[in-house]
């Protein structure tokens, strides 16, 4: 892969803008022109932003904390309160409640 930067201030972080006829790679730090680009350095230069944008992304989810687990006692007081939910809800319609359901709610009892 062809690479890109700015002579200036070295930043990779580029964008291509059109002028008159003439497509521009100019760097997004400095502001400074960067190069003329041809048709084939526009595909190029193009797939070059691309990566970085890529890149970049990958750097700030790679920086972040894993999704962790939701503590236990949390847990367990809103599936108690989901069931309960669940067979008020069963109720209401005079519907049977699931005997698993009495099991679950018992066993939280319990504890």
């Amino acid at each position: 892969m062809k690479e890109f930067s700015c002579n200036k201030c070295g930043s990779v972080e580029l964008f291509i803008k059109e002028n008159g006829t003439q497509t521009g790679l100019y760097c997004t730090d400095c502001g400074k022109w960067v190069k003329w680009l041809n048709k084939s350095e526009n595909m190029l230069a193009e797939n070059w932003i691309a990566h970085i944008k890529m890149v970049d992304k990958h750097i700030k989810i790679e920086g972040k904390l894993p999704l962790g687990l939701m503590p236990k006692n949390i847990w367990e007081e809103k599936r108690l309160q989901d069931i309960v939910s669940a067979m008020v809800r069963y109720g209401e319609a005079k519907k049977a409640i699931p005997s698993e359901w009495i099991e679950e709610y018992n066993e939280f009892r319990k504890n």
